[in-house]
């Protein structure tokens, strides 16, 4: 993929939008893009235009991968908007992996929306080994705080988990399992009881997990 063209690239989105996946009659209802903590290489800066062109032409939302704790969100919205594509179709994910709130709050009025979906990562281990992150209640706490801003139809309240690792070593999936016994379930068992318990109400709850991905996702 490295040696593709920014041509290549967009031509390769439209082509499984267009036709389906890999010789299959399955489309994609999402783009998926992601720039981690070595930020928006040229390859990446390429695979970020192609999407967003695609994105423009298909009427495809995106959602990306960022890398919160150095603001590569903002970076990410950069490219985007160069390439002339309206922030409402774009979700950047991963957002609560810092609760900077002046750097969500600076995504959300530029008009994204801001995935929320590592609650999980604060359950006590990430990818297997014990690391200072924030917990699930802090993550928890920085939506309370988007929301009495008024941000509440920027949010997606999600998960990042999974059903199994095929690219980790052995034992990988039994550490994550051991961390978070809820599993996808996460959210539902533990974070939406707690935005309840903090002042949250159902409405808004709602908004965040149906209302918010109906629109996003039906182009309403």
């Amino acid at each position: 993929m490295g040696a593709r063209t920014l041509e290549e690239l967009t031509d390769f989105f439209a082509l499984e939008i267009d036709r389906g996946i890999e010789g299959t009659d399955i489309k994609p209802g999402v783009i998926k893009v992601a720039t981690d903590s070595e930020g928006v290489t040229p390859f990446l800066e390429g695979v970020l235009r192609a999407a967003a062109r695609v994105s423009k032409a298909t009427g495809t939302p995106i959602t990306t991968h960022t890398y919160a704790t150095a603001r590569i969100g903002e970076k990410q919205a950069d490219i985007f908007e160069d390439e002339g594509l309206n922030p409402a179709m774009v979700c950047l994910g991963h957002c609560d992996d810092t609760n900077d709130v002046g750097y969500l709050t600076g995504l959300v009025k530029r008009g994204y929306t801001i995935g929320m979906d590592h609650m999980t990562w604060g359950a006590g281990t990430v990818r297997g080994e014990s690391t200072e992150t924030l917990s699930w209640q802090q993550r928890a706490e920085c939506i309370k705080k988007l929301i009495d801003a008024g941000f509440v139809t920027k949010i997606f309240l999600s998960n990042d988990w999974y059903f199994g690792i095929s690219i980790a070593g052995a034992g990988a999936m039994e550490a994550k399992d051991k961390s978070n016994p809820d599993g996808i379930l996460f959210n539902t068992r533990k974070t939406i009881p707690y935005l309840k318990q903090i002042g949250v109400t159902d409405q808004a709850i709602r908004t965040i997990t149906v209302e918010n991905p109906k629109r996003f996702f039906g182009g309403v």
